[in-house]
């Protein structure tokens, strides 16, 4: 191979099969030498791809960016190479100048999907050069008004207004799709409740209440507002018919199952919670440490202790808290005459 490639130095094809070998050889730095001697101005747009990707392969963004440049310089136009060039500067922490290259690369945008994409991308990095300036979220309402259903954006848009204490439902203002718009409506009673660790959960749940007039089966919100009102300890009967429905649309999901076995817990409704509980760990293939802690709760409150501790020291073996675990074989030994 190496004779062949001496005796056609400059042919593209050999140097490509020679080059071929050479990665398969495990030799990328010879590959991708190869690959550089044969590029002149007859050089296509893949050979320049090809030299960018094992670049980017080595993680080395300053010659991914330089022939992406050259490239740009033969084939201006070309959206993929302003893709690379824009991330590459963004992760080399060049922001300004990745600003920059994704604002040129509007020039040639054919579609306003893709405009709204590359709004959305200069919007992720004007945040990370300075999170503190609100100048980011220009971009996401650009990336908004050309694709309404664009959820990057939507989610980065409304994050930035629930930051500020503004209405996220701004992000939703041409959103006509209603299965999405319920989507995003869940997204922001998580991220409020996430906001304030669930210390007052008002606003949180009047997102995810408009959500559900959107889209009455949206699983994730049926069972994350049941969850939490559980943990409330408030509304059960609402939360139980929730959880219910949840496991309609969606039966054999063990983690649904153990959250309407713990609601019937919380309603006092032991033996009913049991038999949920049973399937659940029946069906759990991940040894879910709640869900054993919450058999353990359940099998106690019947007067099950043995049991109860067995699947107390389960949740143990899987990572529950240690200090929680005493806790409650504690109980069980005070018990004990």
């Amino acid at each position: 191979m190496t004779a062949l490639a001496i005796k056609y130095a400059g042919d593209r094809e050999v140097a490509k099969l020679y080059a071929e070998h050479h990665i398969n050889s495990g030799n990328v730095e010879t590959a991708l030498e190869t690959y550089k001697n044969v590029l002149n101005a007859a050089s296509s747009l893949e050979d320049y791809k090809t030299i960018i990707e094992i670049e980017a392969y080595l993680e080395r963004n300053d010659s991914v960016n330089r022939y992406a440049q050259l490239a740009l310089e033969r084939f201006p136009g070309d959206i993929d190479l302003y893709f690379t060039k824009g991330y590459g500067e963004y992760y080399m922490k060049s922001y300004d100048q990745s600003i920059a290259t994704f604002q040129e690369a509007l020039r040639y945008a054919p579609t306003d999907s893709l405009r709204s994409v590359i709004y959305g991308s200069m919007g992720e990095i004007a945040r990370a050069g300075d999170s503190l300036n609100s100048e980011y979220a220009k971009y996401f309402q650009q990336a908004l008004k050309f694709d309404p259903e664009n959820l990057h954006a939507i989610y980065n848009y409304s994050d930035y207004l629930i930051q500020t204490g503004r209405d996220p439902e701004r992000a939703l203002k041409n959103l006509k799709n209603d299965s999405l718009r319920s989507l995003m409506l869940g997204t922001f009673g998580d991220m409020l409740h996430s906001l304030d660790g669930g210390a007052d959960n008002r606003e949180s749940y009047r997102y995810y209440q408009k959500a559900l007039r959107y889209d009455p089966d949206n699983i994730h919100v049926l069972n994350n507002y049941s969850y939490f009102l559980s943990l409330e300890e408030r509304e059960l009967e609402l939360a139980l018919e929730m959880i219910g429905r949840v496991i309609e649309l969606e039966p054999g999901n063990p983690t649904y199952i153990d959250t309407y076995g713990w609601i019937l817990y919380k309603l006092g409704r032991y033996e009913e919670a049991k038999k949920a509980l049973q399937q659940a760990v029946a069906l759990d293939r991940d040894g879910s440490k709640e869900l054993l802690i919450h058999y353990g709760d359940i099998l106690y409150e019947l007067g099950e202790y043995f049991m109860a501790s067995t699947y107390w020291k389960r949740a143990l073996d899987h990572g529950y808290d240690p200090q929680e675990i005493e806790r409650r074989l504690k109980k069980i030994e005070d018990k004990q005459p």
